[in-house]
């Protein structure tokens, strides 16, 4: 004898057991935040860069460290200037930018960008100099890199179209 109690366990099951089949055959639900993050290839280098003088192409290394998007120039030696820009141009400056250089080999590094900062470089061993922000902004077109003993003085930049003067302390 089936008894009421025991017909609404199995009326309960088999209602369960249809909708749960049924919804098998249902599309999927996508939630917005289920969906993964994009991966940035970070084996690829970010930058391409050009020899200011020439226009020839050149090759630093670029690796990430943390966060940082570092562009060893522990390579350069004596003076130069190089220009640096992004190889996708629908890419923008990663957040934090810095540049390895090994003290010896140069003595001043300036970088022109929205801003412009010189950062001597001071004795010690290879080290990681972190740019301002405000040197690159996210639509900067590029950085212009310069090294050297004098780095402070004016150098003509064809980009602007004039020269770029040092800047001097208050009151000198």
């Amino acid at each position: 004898m089936i008894t009421a109690a025991r017909t609404q366990v199995l009326l309960v099951m088999m209602i369960t057991l249809t909708a749960v089949s049924g919804c098998s055959h249902l599309p999927r639900v996508k939630w917005p935040f289920a969906r993964k993050a994009t991966v940035i290839d970070l084996s690829e280098d970010a930058f391409a860069f050009t020899d200011f003088a020439s226009g020839a192409s050149r090759n630093y290394p670029q690796y990430w460290s943390g966060n940082t998007l570092v562009i060893d120039l522990s390579a350069i030696s004596g003076s130069g200037a190089v220009r640096v820009q992004p190889k996708d141009p629908d890419r923008t400056w990663p957040m934090r930018l810095a540049l390895k250089l090994v003290p010896g080999t140069v003595q001043a590094v300036e970088v022109v960008g929205s801003a412009r900062v010189i950062v001597p470089v001071v004795a010690g061993a290879a080290r990681e100099l972190a740019l301002s922000p405000d040197v690159y902004r996210a639509r900067t077109p590029e950085l212009i890199i310069r090294w050297g003993a004098a780095v402070g003085l004016a150098a003509p930049d064809p980009a602007v179209g004039a020269a770029v003067a040092p800047q001097s302390a208050p009151g000198s």
